[in-house]
């Protein structure tokens, strides 16, 4: 029903503002006070009070909600009315607190709710109800205090102390700012955000970038301020946060195709993409995203986004706000597409003509194809490497992975693929003759370096399709003629892609006839031109195309490309003839000998590798047969060359400048060889007879040449099995008459794939070899020769593994060490066993390795680090810690089995001269003359055959342990459990026996009060004071070790040893301040219990610090002498007894938290007697199983040395027993 009468909300607001007025006022009067004004925050409470008290009687929430704000604002007055004392306010009298908390107070309980009449006519609607609400929270106090609260949480963004709570700062100010976007311009905001993109936390990194990525695509001001922030971030350190940025950027590419940031960002996603070192998942997304920007058909906005719906129904809201439409009927959002509508009165309901519809669609997707064919261009133009490019558009047209259920889904998408490629190349071709025109009408004819990238993005999708380029063939043939007026190497760059372009079309595309056109006209002198002018690779491309030609031309026909090809041998094959005796050193020769040699040995191996033998053999300019043995046939002059003998006759020039002095022509002379090899492969079986392989890898050969041999053989290989797996072999033996199909079942009729293998298999053990040596470049070379090696299955597993698992000890090499490890996955997923029993010892050889590649100065190291260039936080990484998580993390018996057993390399057993070294003077004057005289020095040299251990080995098992990806507490636990067991059984015996033969000698300067007192190791005597100085050696405390009867050497054997055990507290310590694991806990922890939950957890911090490995001064490994400094054995003293006092305290504190715990059972009885913990120690053992029975020639070496009864400190005994042993000297 019509209403007789309507007021709109604006004049009924007013109307109820005046009447609450007028009644508040007449209280006002009616308690005295008359000159009182009323407040509109008092009105609007009163509107609000009205309303909640209509909706009382059907809202039960309505009452509470009614008593919780009376009772809030009668609080209030009465805190007003103590702060302000009745009081004044400026500009005239506000009514007194005590007479409006009496008013609101007396409506505590709700009168009648008011009728329906009184209801239309004096409540307001939803709408203004919700209005009278914000302007009450406006003037709150929190919201008048919003400046000031969002300034503390923008200064905690930025507390250096603690990362959780930067992290929940930033997501805090995310909040405030979501409901104020605007709030992102501000230069303050801007700022403190950017600050927080260099956090040393990954984590609160990972916040500030979700914060920006959230209002990029809201406003593009906010991209463009945050653009270098993004960008930088793409190379971070954790995963997490590159993983958003990518989506950020695919979202804001989507969404925004005309970004100004967009070539930047791309050519960062490509390098990221392209880096062997990032994780499957993210390159998939970047993948993902650059199929979706690209690669699919339709425009950007039709593609779903990350983050859609809010921003852009905002938007069109806003739009349409002049119009009388409610908002559900101007813009419907789903997660697939936006429809925007407009008003019925605007724009007919009548469907537009399907014409007109496919030529909008059309002309839509020709602006899509031609500013996807300009972003291209613009990255590649930036780009180095376009691999990871030419991967992702083959892979539209070539998967492998198809599942047999969605064989035609996917056989679709390819077909709709590949006429989105068609039309991208065709926009590409526009492009270039786009930029032919303006070249035509310049003025000034200069080159273009857009050339380049455009025919550089035109061989992408050479690579991956050729049939995509068949209908603009002659558009791209004039560029082989090189007039561009482009440099050299970028005239060069576009012959190799047009070349490539050339043999593919030839070979699978264009027609018998376009062939013979090719192969008669001008193609063939421009191909044979670019020899003579431009490097290898296009002169190896240009003779390709030019034997392809000649080929598909036609054997038998004369053709032009078949004498251009003759031509180009004669030409070169007679200089190398005229420069062969020249001299046995070209590196003497002018730089024209030089280039034209290399020239000329590179073009002659490319002819040799596409001339066919077997074929041609029976042309009568043949003189000799062709299956002779190439190594026998002489260097022929060059009127006596014809094309049946090419190959025996070039590779017989070959072999001459292979023997010459110089190594760049021996490099260039075996590369040309490889042609041979690729055509003939047997002709390896007869080179292999004759040693010249053995010899190019023999450590007499120079490394240059070693490295020359090593890519030659994979290229062998690579040929190989592309012949193979391409078609070429079944496609020359189904044309081979002689080949029979008895023959063909039999498997024997193509036995040529498999010689090169068998040949390199023979030398595997000097290819492992190589892999291990000095020059980083052969280490390189070796290890993609190996897994070539295993791809095809010509080396044993077994053999190969131990090899990658030491080049993970090549830390100064990135590139080698990922590529072995890789490898090592491969082999890892195939056989998990074999690779897990491994571990142990390829950790040893990675150790031997590196102590064997880098200089002797250098400490051996099982960590790398990664700075990040913009926050400079800087990432600990373990050398086997991606094989560690890959391969061993999931098994708990492989894990312990690699603890223990690093473990066990720092126990040792007995001590050196174990009974010989006690306090007895008459044996300390033995051979005291001989000993001060190698004492006179400050540095003593030890044989390492004194030495039963390895102390670099030592520090590196440490760091090892100490910076492996632990994935459950569990892992550092067991390890500080048997850390534990370890110092018990051999740490604290060595230091009792270090303090009792320093005892006489540290009585007699006052260091101690009695070499026999039981607490004397709880005490810091006087070596501990001496080595806080800066130099120990010089203090008074360290005299006695120049004394004449002091056994130095011996000394230095104990401190040697004491540094094992320095090591495993550090590591303990280390490990629990990490993991944060507490003494309690670790003592708890026993390994033959089940798993308790909160083991199976970690808490894994975000910057893990270098563990300290150390020993300044202290060098020593077995295979040099023992280098021992003062200095560094007086520290290293010190801190074994301060470190054992450390772990000491900590165990009798958890011991009286709970004394009868097992865990120091092993300590007590060791303490009390060496010889009654031998049963403890033995049950221990059967734990652990890092106990052994050489634990007990420590045990007897303790009790080997002279024990007097344990008595008091006392002073006078001491001064007596010093006076005594005086007297009996």
């Amino acid at each position: 029903e019509v209403p007789s009468y309507w007021i709109c909300d604006e004049c009924k607001i007013q109307i109820m503002i005046i009447d609450q007025s007028i009644l508040l006022s007449s209280a006002c009067n009616h308690a005295g006070n008359k000159s009182g004004k009323v407040d509109d925050t008092h009105v609007f409470r009163q509107l609000l009070l009205n309303h909640l008290t209509f909706l009382a009687s059907g809202v039960s929430d309505a009452i509470v909600a009614r008593e919780f704000l009376l009772a809030k604002w009668i609080d209030q007055f009465q805190l007003e009315e103590k702060q302000t004392d009745h009081r004044a306010y400026e500009g005239g009298a506000f009514l007194d607190s005590n007479i409006l908390c009496a008013h609101f107070f007396a409506q505590w309980i709700p009168s009648e709710p008011l009728g329906k009449s009184a209801g239309c006519k004096n409540q307001l609607s939803e709408e203004g109800n919700a209005r009278i609400f914000r302007a009450l929270a406006a003037t709150s106090e929190i919201a008048l205090s919003f400046r000031n609260l969002l300034g503390v949480v923008v200064k905690l963004m930025g507390d250096d102390n603690a990362n959780a709570l930067r992290k929940l700062a930033v997501k805090a100010v995310a909040q405030v700012v979501q409901v104020d976007p605007s709030l992102m311009l501000q230069p303050s905001l801007r700022q403190a955000v950017s600050r927080r993109f260099l956090d040393q936390a990954i984590s609160v990194r990972e916040a500030a970038v979700s914060l920006v990525g959230c209002y990029v695509l809201q406003d593009p001001k906010v991209a463009n301020a945050f653009h270098s922030s993004l960008i930088a971030r793409v190379g971070d350190i954790g995963v997490s946060v590159r993983r958003r940025v990518v989506r950020i950027f695919r979202d804001l590419l989507i969404s925004q195709p005309g970004y100004s940031g967009r070539v930047d960002v791309c050519i960062s996603l490509l390098q990221r993409a392209a880096n062997p070192r990032e994780e499957e998942g993210l390159r998939d997304e970047i993948k993902t995203m650059f199929k979706e920007l690209w690669f699919e058909e339709g425009t950007p906005k039709k593609i779903k986004l990350s983050n859609p719906g809010v921003s852009i129904a905002t938007d069109i809201a806003d739009d349409f706000s002049g119009q009388d439409l409610p908002l559900e009927k101007i813009v419907k959002i789903s997660n697939n597409e936006i429809c925007e509508l407009q008003p019925k009165d605007s724009v007919s309901d009548t469907p537009a003509p399907k014409t007109w519809r496919k030529k909008s669609d059309a002309v839509e997707t020709h602006q899509h194809c031609e500013t996807v064919a300009s972003q291209m261009i613009d990255v590649v133009a930036v780009s180095k490497d376009t691999i990871f490019l030419e991967k992702m558009v083959k892979e539209l047209f070539y998967n492998d992975e198809c599942n047999k259920d969605v064989k035609k889904l996917i056989c679709d998408g390819m077909n709709g693929d590949k006429n989105h490629c068609s039309r991208l190349v065709s926009a590409l071709i526009e492009e270039l003759l786009q930029l032919e025109e303006r070249r035509a009408g310049s003025t000034q004819r200069d080159g273009d370096a857009r050339l380049v990238s455009i025919v550089s993005t035109i061989g992408i999708f050479c690579e991956a399709s050729p049939g995509l380029l068949a209908p603009h063939f002659d558009t791209l043939l004039p560029y082989l003629k090189a007039d561009n007026l482009l440099s050299v190497e970028e005239e060069a760059k576009i012959i190799t892609i047009i070349c490539r372009l050339l043999i593919s079309l030839v070979s699978v595309a264009l027609p018998k006839a376009d062939v013979q056109r090719l192969a008669n006209g001008s193609v063939a002198n421009d191909l044979e031109k670019i020899t003579y002018k431009f490097g290898s690779v296009a002169s190896a491309a240009a003779v390709e195309a030019l034997a392809m030609i000649a080929r598909r031309a036609g054997l038998n026909a004369v053709s032009e490309a078949r004498n251009n090809l003759m031509k180009l041998a004669e030409t070169f094959y007679g200089y190398l003839y005229k420069v062969k005796d020249m001299t046995s050193d070209y590196s003497t020769s002018t730089n024209g000998v030089q280039s034209n040699l290399k020239r000329a040995l590179s073009v002659l191996g490319s002819i040799c590798q596409y001339h066919e033998t077997e074929e041609l053999s029976h042309f009568p300019d043949s003189e000799l047969l062709v299956g002779d043995d190439p190594t026998t046939f002489p260097f022929l002059e060059p009127s006596l060359l014809s094309w049946g003998i090419l190959s025996n006759a070039c590779f017989s020039a070959f072999s001459f400048f292979l023997a010459k002095d110089d190594v760049l022509t021996k490099c260039a002379a075996l590369n040309a060889m490889t042609g041979v090899f690729l055509a003939r492969p047997r002709v390896m079986l007869a080179v292999e007879n004759k040693g010249v392989i053995a010899n190019l890898l023999s450590d007499k050969t120079h490394p240059m040449a070693q490295l020359e041999a090593l890519r030659c053989w994979k290229n062998i290989l690579a040929a190989e099995e592309w012949r193979v797996e391409s078609g070429q072999a079944r496609e020359k033996m189904d044309k081979n008459a002689n080949v029979t199909l008895s023959k063909r079942i039999s498997g024997d009729q193509d036995g040529d794939s498999s010689i090169c293998g068998s040949v390199l298999t023979q030398h595997t053990n000097r290819i492992y070899q190589l892999a291990k040596s000095p020059h980083a470049a052969i280490r390189l070379a070796a290890v993609d020769l190996i897994g070539l090696l295993l791809r095809q299955g010509l080396v044993n597993p077994m053999e190969t593994v131990p090899h990658l698992l030491a080049l993970q000890g090549d830390v100064k090499n990135p590139s080698i060490r990922l590529l072995a490890l890789q490898l090592l996955i491969r082999e890892g997923e195939k056989r998990p066993d074999m690779l897990r029993q491994r571990v142990c010892a390829g950790i040893r050889e990675a150790f031997l390795f590196q102590r064997g590649v880098i200089p002797r100065t250098e400490q051996v190291t099982a960590v790398t680090l990664e700075t990040d260039e913009c926050s400079g936080a800087v990432r600990v990484e373990c050398i086997f810690g991606l094989l560690y998580k890959e391969c061993l993390s999931t098994s708990k018996v492989i894990k312990q089995a690699l603890f223990k057993s690093l473990i066990r390399l720092f126990l040792f057993s007995g001590f050196v001269g174990e009974g010989t070294h006690v306090a007895d003077s008459d044996a300390c004057d033995k051979g005291s003359v001989q000993r001060k005289k190698r004492q006179e020095n400050q540095k003593v040299v030890v044989h390492p055959a004194e030495s039963s251990f390895d102390l670099p080995l030592l520090c590196y098992a440490s760091q090892m342990l100490a910076h492996l990806p632990y994935t459950a507490s569990m892992d550092p636990l067991f390890i500080i459990h048997h850390v534990s067991n370890a110092i018990t059984v051999h740490g604290e015996p060595l230091l009792n026996y270090i303090v009792r033969f320093l005892g006489p000698h540290l009585a007699e300067i006052g260091g101690v009060e009695n070499e026999d007192d039981e607490d004397i190791s709880l005490e810091e005597d006087v070596l501990e004071k001496a080595a806080k100085s800066k130099t120990p050696s010089r203090t008074k405390a360290a005299r006695v070790l120049e004394n004449s009867n002091f056994d130095f050497e011996f000394f230095a054997q104990l401190c040697a040893k004491a540094a094992t055990m320095i090591l495993l507290l550090r590591l303990k310590q280390f490990l629990k301040k990490v993991y944060s694991l507490s003494e309690a806990r670790c003592t708890e922890y026993t390994p033959c219990d089940k798993d308790k939950f909160s083991d199976k957890s970690i808490n894994i911090p975000e910057e893990i610090p270098i563990f300290n490995n150390k020993f300044e001064g202290l060098i020593q490994d077995s295979s040099s002498p023992l280098v021992l400094d003062k200095d560094a054995l007086i520290r290293v003293y010190a801190e074994f007894r301060r470190l054992m006092r450390t772990a000491g305290s900590e165990k009798e504190k958890s011991n009286s938290d709970k004394p009868t715990e097992s865990a120091g059972f092993v300590e007590s009885a060791t303490r009390k007697d060496p010889l009654d913990a031998k049963g403890a120690t033995s049950q221990q053992s059967g734990n652990t199983g890092l106990v052994n029975d050489d634990i007990m020639g420590n045990i007897e070496a303790c009790r080997g040395m002279k024990v007097t009864p344990k008595t008091r400190s006392n002073p006078k005994r001491a001064a007596v027993t010093s006076s005594k042993r005086q007297r009996k000297e």
